[in-house]
C-alpha cells in the first residue's frame, strides 16, 4: 500500500503537479563522502565473484561494532545474518519462524508491509490496537492478553516506531519486558531500525538490556537505510540466536546468493566511518518538526 502512495506521487510530480508524499519513509539526505570513495575502490579491485551468504566478516564485524555502540554487546558473527534490506530480513524470519496457521502478532498502527508478509506466508496476523487515547503505544495488560489468548509464535515489535513516530520509555519497555518474560514459546522480533534517529532528550532502549534472559529469544533488526540515508542500497541485519541467523543465512542462500561486492564496501564505510551524519540530521528533523 505504501508503494502504491509512493509511485502515485512520483507520477503526479513528473507531471509538474506540486506534491507532498506521506508514503515511504526516505531520510532524505546522502551519505557521507568515505561511502562513496569506498565504492569507488571497491569498484577498482571487483572481483565479480560471489561473496557469502551471511555477509562478508568485515561486514559483519562492522555491524557487531555498530551494535556495542547501540548499546548491544555480547554477540559474535554467529548471531548475524544480512539481507537485501531489512524488509528482506523480515521476510526471511517469517519463512524460518512461522509455518501455516501460526500466529504473529504486532502492534497496530503498523508498518503495512507487516502485514503483507504475513499473508505471503499464510501465518495469521493479530493487531493489537494502539489508538490516540494511549499515545499509540501497547500496554502490558494488552500485550498479556494477547499472548495468552492467541499464544503467537511471533511478537513482532518496532521501536521507535513507524509510521506514529512513538519512543517507548525504559519504563514501558521494562513492563513490556516483564510480560514477555511469562511466555517462552514466543519468538520476539524487534524491529528496531530509527534507533538512532531521535531527539527529545529520548533515549533508545531494547528488552534485551533491560532483561537479558530474553536473549535468547529477540531477534533485532537493523539497517543502513535511515541512519545513513541509504535506503537504495539495500543493506539489513538481524543479530539473534545462532540458529536463526543460520536459518536465515540457508534461505539467502537460494534467495539472493549474497550482497553485491560493491554494496558490502559502503555498508562497512557507513558503519566504520564518521558517525556524525545520524547527530546533524536529528538536529534538522527537530528543526523541521518543531
Amino acid at each position: 500500500a505504501i508503494m502504491v502512495v509512493a509511485e502515485k506521487a512520483k507520477r503526479l510530480k513528473a507531471e509538474g503537479r506540486d506534491i507532498v508524499s506521506f508514503s515511504i519513509g526516505v531520510p532524505n539526505f546522502l551519505p557521507g563522502p568515505h561511502v562513496y570513495e569506498a565504492v569507488r575502490e571497491a569498484l577498482a579491485k571487483d572481483s565479480g565473484q560471489y561473496g557469502s551468504n551471511r555477509g562478508s566478516d568485515a561486514l559483519l564485524d562492522a555491524f557487531l561494532k555498530h551494535m556495542e555502540d547501540t548499546g548491544l554487546s555480547g554477540y559474535t558473527r554467529a548471531n548475524i545474518a544480512t539481507g537485501i534490506g531489512a524488509k528482506h530480513v523480515i521476510y526471511n524470519l517469517a519463512e524460518a519462524l512461522l509455518d501455516e496457521g501460526d500466529v504473529i502478532a504486532f502492534p497496530a498502527p503498523y508498518w503495512t508491509t507487516y502485514l503483507d508478509i504475513a499473508d505471503i506466508v499464510n501465518a495469521k496476523a493479530v493487531t493489537l490496537p494502539c489508538p490516540a487515547s494511549q499515545d499509540y503505544k501497547l500496554t502490558p495488560a494488552q500485550l498479556d492478553e494477547a499472548l495468552a489468548t492467541h499464544q503467537p509464535k511471533v511478537f513482532l515489535f518496532n521501536n521507535p516506531s513507524n509510521p506514529t513516530g512513538m519512543v517507548y520509555s525504559r519504563d514501558e519497555i521494562v513492563a513490556l519486558a516483564d510480560v514477555l518474560v511469562k511466555y517462552p514459546d514466543t519468538w520476539i522480533i524487534s524491529d528496531d531500525l530509527y534507533n538512532r534517529m531521535l531527539f527529545d532528550g529520548l533515549e533508545y532502549v531494547n528488552f534485551v538490556q533491560v532483561r537479558p534472559e530474553l536473549r535468547d529469544r529477540v531477534i533485532f533488526i537493523d539497517s543502513l537505510s535511515k541512519t545513513y540515508g541509504m535506503p537504495g542500497w539495500r543493506v539489513g541485519f538481524m543479530a539473534g540466536p545462532e540458529s536463526v541467523a543460520k536459518a536465515v543465512t540457508t534461505l539467502n542462500s537460494n534467495h539472493i546468493t549474497n550482497i553485491p561486492e560493491v554494496t558490502i564496501a559502503a555498508a562497512i564505510a557507513a558503519l566504520s566511518g564518521p558517525q556524525d551524519v545520524p547527530t546533524q540530521k536529528n538536529a534538522e528533523f527537530q528543526a523541521k518538526r518543531d
